[in-house]
């Protein structure tokens, strides 16, 4: 079984990978190798095929699309997005990451649920806070953008967010809901 996520996680890391990843997540979910931890119309969460903590599951739609700019970009989406996350996602104990640009190894967008504390704020890594209405966003040094969990569903926050993200960092970054 090792073989097989392996050889799953370097197909969907090729140029191809990500058309493939969400064709496989559309038609032949139940072919592969993984346990769907939730599901809807809309989104599928399943166990990661190489988890780097015991508790780390990926949120993938079902429908072809390559970022999260993309996503963000269909309002209905991000709703049906954060409707599905609030119903499936503990904030108490776990967080959201999305990688954009050169983070982001598999074309096909997806977001990464891990415990709180895989997500923290690193010892050393300075941030600074940047006010969007009265919420916050912490960039960091280390190409991170912190939000806070309970804003998911707040499209233009997360938008705005999104924005200070790839200017500051136009190479890659990650989106983390802590």
């Amino acid at each position: 079984m090792g073989v097989i996520k392996k050889t799953m996680m370097k197909i969907a890391r090729s140029s191809l990978g990500g058309a493939l990843a969400s064709f496989c997540i559309r038609r032949c979910l139940s072919l592969l190798p993984i346990q769907v931890e939730a599901a809807s119309d809309e989104f599928v969460m399943m166990r990661h095929p190489q988890p780097m903590a015991s508790c780390h599951a990926i949120l993938v739609p079902r429908k072809r699309v390559p970022d999260i700019e993309t996503l963000l970009q269909s309002g209905d989406r991000w709703a049906a997005l954060a409707a599905f996350v609030e119903n499936q996602v503990d904030f108490k104990a776990l967080s959201l990451c999305c990688n954009f640009g050169a983070r982001q190894e598999v074309k096909q967008v997806h977001f990464h649920v891990l415990p709180r504390e895989a997500l923290a704020q690193k010892a050393g890594e300075e941030t600074e806070c940047h006010k969007i209405g009265e919420r916050s966003v912490w960039l960091s040094t280390r190409g991170n953008v912190y939000m806070d969990s309970g804003n998911l569903a707040c499209e233009e926050y997360v938008r705005k967010a999104f924005a200070l993200g790839k200017e500051r960092f136009p190479k890659g970054f990650s989106l983390i809901w802590r």
